[in-house]
């Protein structure tokens, strides 16, 4: 009886194991729509244009941000940049990712995760962060012919905004396969 019991312990459990694992997660939607295959299904068949194309700098504009796609240093004293207004903006590495954050008189005032670079590396880069639904444009990018961190492209001189929102514009020219929602295109159908 006790074996039986045992046994029977055992089923249950090993079948709420599975029955949890099943149902428990959410299945992760590609952004890019179920037609998108991926690069690498094109592989076995087109070799040598994926290897070719994966080394132009189209196919290396715009990518998750992590310490191999930021060109930029997180180390003193090349991890700072001075506004004419005394705010400071610091390029951080921390537990929970990489920041630009905006220091005043040594005490901080805005801090955000660097979440997307944008560009190749030929020229420069820029970065992105995610607020609700919209990408936003930290305050520096960075320029390979300076080997150093500049306010990005049309930012004031006198104070870092972190408010930047990037609209579909700049990704029509910055990246590729850009779902643009809320647009109606005319002379279709």
């Amino acid at each position: 009886m006790n074996k039986r019991l045992l046994y029977a312990c055992l089923l249950i459990v090993v079948s709420v194991i599975l029955l949890v694992r099943c149902i428990g997660g959410k299945e992760k939607k590609d952004l890019r729509g179920n037609e998108f295959a991926g690069a690498e299904a094109c592989i076995s068949c087109h070799k040598s244009i994926y290897d070719s194309y994966s080394t132009t700098a189209h196919h290396n504009t715009s990518k998750a941000a992590a310490d191999s796609t930021i060109l930029g240093s997180f180390k003193s004293p090349d991890n700072i940049f001075d506004f004419t207004n005394g705010v400071q903006v610091k390029m951080e590495s921390r537990d929970s990712g990489l920041f630009q954050a905006a220091y005043l008189n040594n005490q901080l005032q805005e801090a955000r995760r660097f979440e997307m670079t944008i560009g190749s590396g030929r020229k420069a880069q820029t970065y992105l962060y995610f607020k609700g639904d919209q990408y936003m444009q930290l305050p520096l990018s960075y320029l390979v012919s300076a080997h150093n961190w500049a306010n990005s492209p049309g930012f004031p001189a006198s104070h870092p905004r972190f408010d930047r929102v990037v609209n579909t514009a700049c990704f029509g020219c910055h990246t590729s396969k850009v779902e643009v929602k809320g647009i109606k295109t005319q002379g279709t159908g």
